[in-house]
């Protein structure tokens, strides 16, 4: 009976030492006390592929203990002389939610009570930086079996998909959409957040010519709503505003500038720069002529204070001149 209340105010002031309430109701001086073999894991939650450590207490000495995390089974373990083991395990690949983690040997005559542990969901994305339309792959594990996930990004639905029935998101992918640019949340299912930074862009096309070439120009991830001046070398070209998802496209004339690469500059939406290079040009006042007759020559976009520009006719050079 004492070694009965030894054991019973050991176990009630600190539980971890392993015995856990089996005790022969008529037991006397001559009969064997019954322990508990037991066993815990920690951390008690995690997502598949971390790790945790189960240890065990009051297992039979130099035996093997088997491992059970719901309906997958583990490593055995080896315990030792004293009934005791600790291992690491990686959590398996299996649906979210409460699993019973389990331990036995062959040798102990009681089962040590069943523990659970909790397996959450995670998720990855391949990026956390890039510009309006770039795609993004997703997966993830540990959710419930066939759990609808839905893909969030600034609390707006992006994708859905549906989790495999073992708790599986197979890879997707989606598109950051039209947004200006910045810090995002996006959402994986109820209970993951990942962080996305989307970056402007501002872009002319064609990226060369003569003055007086038609551009195109287009922008994402700029400031919503937002008029600008659109300048090249410092000269206007004409006022652009961008729509309420920060993008905006327009189509503009260069203007009669010198040659060479130029910045254009929308102001006042971020880094909204990008450049053009002006090329130049030469015409003649007419296109046929008798030997001896004067032929006016007009040329654009060469550099500013250019010198030593040639006229060749054939191999003759027949005029230089300066800009």
């Amino acid at each position: 009976s004492s070694v009965k209340a030894i054991l019973r105010d050991a176990y009630s002031s600190n539980p971890d030492l392993g015995w856990s309430g089996y005790f022969p109701k008529d037991i006397s001086s001559s009969q064997d006390l019954g322990i508990r073999p037991y066993s815990k894991p920690q951390p008690h939650e995690g997502i598949p592929d971390s790790s945790f450590t189960i240890s065990g207490t009051g297992f039979s000495g130099n035996s093997v203990a088997s491992i059970t995390f719901g309906s997958v089974t583990l490593d055995d373990v080896i315990v030792d002389a004293s009934g005791i083991w600790s291992e690491t395990f990686l959590v398996p690949k299996t649906v979210g939610g409460l699993h019973t983690v389990t331990a036995t040997d062959s040798d102990t005559p009681l089962d040590a009570p069943t523990q659970t542990f909790t397996v959450e969901p995670t998720a990855t994305i391949d990026r956390s930086r890039g510009n309006v339309g770039t795609m993004i792959a997703v997966s993830g594990e540990g959710f419930g079996p066939s759990e609808d996930v839905s893909i969030k990004i600034d609390g707006a639905v992006i994708l859905n998909r549906t989790a495999s029935p073992i708790g599986t998101l197979p890879t997707s992918f989606f598109a950051i959409p039209a947004l200006p640019s910045g810090l995002y949340t996006i959402a994986i299912g109820n209970s993951i957040t990942k962080h996305f930074t989307i970056t402007p862009t501002f872009t002319v096309s064609p990226t060369s010519g003569p003055s007086g070439t038609a551009v195109s120009v287009s922008g994402t991830g700029l400031t919503r709503s937002a008029t600008a001046d659109l300048t090249i070398a410092g000269f206007l070209i004409q006022s652009i505003t961008t729509t309420d998802q920060g993008s905006l496209s327009s189509s503009v004339q260069i203007p009669q500038i010198a040659g060479g690469t130029h910045a254009i500059t929308a102001s006042g939406l971020g880094s909204s720069q990008t450049t053009f290079k002006i090329t130049p040009t030469l015409s003649a006042d007419r296109s046929n002529t008798s030997p001896g007759a004067t032929v006016v020559m007009a040329g654009t976009g060469f550099g500013a204070n250019e010198t030593n520009i040639k006229i060749n006719f054939g191999n003759e050079t027949v005029q230089t001149g300066i800009v």
